[in-house]
């Protein structure tokens, strides 16, 4: 290593135990930390041609270096989990495929593909040794990055075929048809967790995986899969399915994390991505957009997963076979599912509460009177209380988690 880099990096490192207590925001963890390093590496940072600030389709990033590779920029000490994500859809939405995350003290890069995201390094300054620092800055340097990385190099991300493999499959695109897992036959799969369960099982039954091997890690703090319903911290999972007798699998998962758990137990049991394939359906689903319109481009009834948010109340909503029922607020649709549910059984008051591990679950047996400046319940049956707390989005989103929660489908209930 360069005697110029060595001090370079003896620098940080004191500056970094020096003043790191006074470093409390992310202003001056770039003004402090992550500017003289970019400088060092050869960035003129007040020069607009070699940096962009603060700029991007649908959403801001820190900094764009060249238009060759994006920063993202936290306080010292704050990266967490979502960071990594919010850093990945950047690039992908400015068809860029080069990525650095970094608080001034860990140095992430990531380059992004078809097949998934890479790190192509990572350092922490206060840990890792002068020369794996060196060496990792080092691919940062303005000269390297202009020699070997095209100015906005444009990364097309397909949909994926009717048949790929679960390392390029990607939820926000298709919904999933079937699971193959290795050479066995395919199993259909109605819904995304569906993917998580039926590959967890598989592990389970061919012995790739042993109750030993238990708790297998999603982070520091939550498990994918354990032997009780609890995760290493002994916290309870706040939403969890036993898949097997003794075998607890955490599903308080969104589509992007039940895609990411799945391939975690794929890379533990030691196989290959390649043999686990997944079919998709040829047409194209974007859940965020069918809602939002109008009811009258469907027709005069459409399922609740279709259904707008712009409509005008009343509506009426049909609970599979039963009679209309009108509805004044978005608030009773929720209201008036669950009470279907209850009263033809798929709710028990032993199911209650739902979601168990919340703090104001969607339905109780709890009393819980309302009082002002607390969560608003309604009462059903004289036994069970219903969250109505929600905002418009969030009544159908938990609606529909609800309906699915009981093994319905959401086509099944209707909005005309």
């Amino acid at each position: 290593m360069p005697k110029w880099a060595f001090k370079s990096v003896s620098k940080l490192k004191k500056k970094i135990d020096k003043h790191g207590s006074k470093i409390g925001n992310e202003t001056t963890t770039r003004y402090v930390l992550i500017d003289p390093v970019l400088r060092e590496l050869g960035w003129c940072l007040d020069n607009p041609d070699e940096v962009e600030y603060e700029e991007g389709k649908d959403g801001r990033w820190d900094y764009n270096l060249r238009k060759r590779l994006l920063i993202e920029a936290k306080k010292l000490g704050g990266i967490k989990d979502k960071d990594k994500r919010q850093l990945i859809k950047y690039l992908r939405d400015n068809s860029m495929k080069h990525g650095v995350l970094t608080d001034g003290n860990e140095w992430t890069k990531w380059t992004i593909s078809q097949d998934g995201e890479d790190v192509d390094f990572n350092i922490e300054v206060t840990r890792s040794s002068s020369t794996k620092i060196y060496e990792g800055l080092a691919a940062l340097e303005r000269d390297v990055i202009i020699r070997k990385i095209p100015e906005q190099e444009s990364s097309t991300f397909e949909e994926p075929d009717n048949d790929v493999s679960i390392a390029k499959f990607r939820p926000s695109g298709k919904p999933a048809v079937s699971l193959r897992c290795e050479s066995n036959q395919p199993i259909k799969c109605g819904h995304w967790i569906d993917i998580l369960v039926n590959v967890a099982k598989y592990l389970i039954d061919k012995d790739y995986i042993a109750k030993s091997d238990c708790p297998i890690y999603a982070g520091p703090k939550t498990a994918i899969l354990n032997t009780s319903e609890y995760n290493q911290t002994g916290i309870k999972m706040r939403n969890y399915k036993e898949i097997r007798k003794g075998w607890f699998l955490n599903t308080n998962l969104n589509p992007i994390g039940i895609v990411t758990s799945t391939k975690k137990l794929i890379h533990y049991a030691e196989l290959d991505m390649k043999d686990f394939k997944i079919k998709t359906n040829s047409a194209k689903i974007n859940v965020a957009k069918s809602r939002s319109k109008p009811l009258e481009q469907y027709g005069r009834e459409v399922s609740i997963s279709e259904f707008g948010l712009n409509e005008k109340l009343p509506i009426k909503i049909i609970c599979r076979n039963d009679p209309p029922k009108e509805c004044h607020s978005y608030a009773s649709i929720l209201f008036e599912i669950a009470n279907y549910l209850i009263d033809n059984g798929y709710i028990k008051t032993t199911d209650c509460p739902m979601p168990s591990g919340w703090k104001n679950p969607l339905v109780t047996t709890e009393k819980r009177p309302y009082e002002k400046g607390k969560v608003r319940y309604r009462e059903c049956h004289n036994t069970f209380y219903i969250n109505v707390n929600f905002n418009r989005p969030s009544v159908i989103k938990n609606t529909i988690w609800l309906i699915e929660k009981v093994g319905l489908a959401p086509r099944d209930f209707k909005i005309q």
